[in-house]
């Protein structure tokens, strides 16, 4: 009783106030909150204890009272200037000065990635000078060679042997060089509005270069929307595991309809073309006819002429600029989609970062064996290499890991059991049984993927590297 009487008093001294501007001028406690000289307890085997007290150990949060400790000023001021770091921004924790600062000295299994402020769309700074994708082919003729051109424009139609095709108006032109290229070949022009002869392929050149941007942006599209099953069937023939994922993504594309993975589908086939050989037809009012020139038993396009040097190296120049600007689009949309994440669920986008992530990997692949056959020298070709893998690759890596953490792995998806997790969607289920098969086909092969050096004797077994390690989430 004593204890409970205590409790009471205190709770009157609590509730005293000293207002002036009452008539009494100060005053006193009450002798009881009800009136009757003792406090009404709802609970009297419960002891009562002071609010006061209660308040004083109450962990603060929230906003920041009074001004700041001049040295947590200097530190924002400094942190400010250069950027957090990207696992602190995202977790919105505070970082240090320290390479790599504390957070991340400390982070767990599932961050285990670089201390770096970058941001993901900054990742492709690896790119800044490398130029082994439209530097490497041979052009016989060059602008400077060029001495006038013929009054005939005429409609030629440019393919990259998948059935899809680039109209272009083109001039033949006469150059300084008596002897064509060694590609040298004619074809046959036939036409409602052309008029019959012989041209030289090799000496035509691009009529408006203005357009040619937008055209091969609309031939690129075309490739997703139309035909992109059997380019994924052709392109990467004989490779095992990568035409199966990306066709996944491509049926989850077509449910979706998600404009995203259409740009991520369309950096792809750009870059693919950029690397390809290009063929030209002539167009006819029954439609594209191919023409063959004596080295086309050496090309995998059989029965495909060779289009003219100019404008092949006019496509791949525009495709280079094309697929770059698609990559930067890539990594803004991946670093958007993780914002997404990290403000709310973090499952919310995990599909699309899946499908973005995937695509960007294969492409890196590709650019890796391209490095290796292009480059003059091996180190030169280590070293881009390893300025990929370092911080891009670990990021992007690292960054997929976290996200996935509430997720089974591929081959234990349970469409009946987890299909909740990804929001029960149709598309989504569909995907992760795919890839489940994939995994479940393809599993031996997966796990011998990672320490894969490069052999120019076998350029293919170079694949499925670096995807290999997102698929299994290795850390």
């Amino acid at each position: 009783m004593e204890e409970i009487a205590f409790g009471a008093v205190a709770r009157s001294y609590e509730n005293w106030s000293y207002d002036e501007s009452s008539s009494g001028g100060k005053q006193g406690p009450p002798s009881s909150m009800d009136g009757t000289g003792e406090a009404p307890f709802p609970n009297r085997h419960k002891p009562a204890t002071n609010s006061f007290l209660r308040s004083k150990s109450k962990k603060l949060v929230g906003k920041r009272k009074g001004p700041v400790r001049p040295d947590r000023r200097k530190q924002a001021i400094e942190v400010r200037k250069r950027n957090p770091c990207i696992r602190c921004w995202f977790l919105k924790k505070t970082c240090d000065q320290a390479e790599p600062c504390g957070g991340c000295t400390n982070a767990s299994r599932n961050w285990q990635m670089p201390c770096t402020r970058l941001d993901i769309k900054d990742l492709g700074y690896f790119l800044k000078d490398w130029r082994a994708d439209f530097e490497a082919s041979d052009s016989y003729h060059s602008v400077d060679d060029i001495t006038g051109f013929y009054l005939t424009s005429h409609h030629l139609l440019v393919t990259h042997g998948y059935e899809i095709y680039l109209p272009l108006q083109v001039r033949e032109f006469n150059s300084r060089k008596e002897d064509s290229s060694p590609a040298h070949h004619y074809v046959f022009i036939t036409g409602r509005h052309q008029p019959g002869g012989d041209f030289d392929t090799a000496r035509l050149h691009v009529e408006d270069s203005k357009l040619l941007a937008g055209l091969i942006m609309e031939y690129t599209a075309k490739h997703v929307d139309d035909g992109l099953g059997f380019f994924l069937s052709k392109e990467f023939a004989g490779i095992p595991l990568i035409s199966d994922v990306l066709r996944s993504v491509y049926h989850f594309w077509q449910q979706e309809r998600n404009p995203i993975i259409r740009e991520a589908l369309k950096f792809l086939v750009a870059y693919n073309l950029t690397t390809a050989a290009c063929f030209a037809a002539i167009d006819t009012h029954r439609g594209a006819r191919y023409y063959s020139y004596p080295y086309a038993s050496e090309s995998p396009f059989e029965d495909l002429a060779s289009s003219s040097s100019l404008v092949y190296s006019s496509l791949k120049q525009t495709m280079s600029g094309m697929w770059r600007e698609l990559h930067d689009n890539v990594l803004q949309e991946l670093s958007h989609l993780y914002r997404g994440v990290y403000s709310g669920d973090k499952l919310k986008n995990w599909p699309f970062i899946f499908s973005l992530s995937l695509i960007l990997l294969v492409v890196w692949e590709e650019i890796q064996r391209d490095t290796h056959n292009r480059l003059t020298t091996k180190d030169e070709a280590e070293t881009f290499c390893n300025k990929m893998e370092s911080t891009p690759l670990k990021l992007i890596l690292g960054l997929f890991r976290p996200v996935s953490q509430k997720l089974p792995a591929f081959a234990d998806w349970d469409t009946e059991q987890h299909q909740g997790l990804l929001g029960s969607r149709e598309s989504v289920n569909r995907l992760m049984e795919e890839m489940k098969s994939h995994v479940q086909k393809h599993d031996t092969y997966l796990k011998t993927r990672r320490d894969l050096q490069f052999s120019p004797d076998d350029p293919k077994r170079f694949s499925n590297k670096l995807v290999s390690q997102l698929i299994l989430r290795e850390p």
